[in-house]
């Protein structure tokens, strides 16, 4: 058996949100990009995304959430409609990973 040889370098991309005012769940809530900002607090226009390549996962107020709760798209995250509520002053954190191999 051979094992090819390389190295696998990720890419991380990060992306904050703090919510101005209380989200109702019940019809879903979509968040355009241009409203968060990146590691470094600029402001962004779109998520990189890494597809096929990569992943991303939901922080609401820092827990994890379940894939299927949620879609990134280059221009928003779109949160599906739960019965719930997302508070004032909640972060919300978008984590965009990749992986290239060299």
């Amino acid at each position: 058996m051979v094992i090819p040889e390389g190295t696998i370098i990720p890419t991380i991309n990060r992306y904050f949100y703090i919510v101005t005012e209380d989200i109702d769940l019940t019809n879903g809530k979509t968040i355009p990009a241009n409203l968060v900002t990146d590691d470094n607090g600029n402001p962004v226009t779109e998520f990189q995304l890494f597809n096929p390549n990569g992943y991303v996962n939901l922080y609401i107020n820092a827990v994890m959430q379940e894939g299927g709760a949620y879609k990134v798209t280059p221009e928003s995250l779109i949160i599906n409609p739960f019965i719930d509520t997302i508070f004032a002053g909640t972060p919300i954190i978008i984590e965009s990973l990749g992986f290239q191999q060299m």
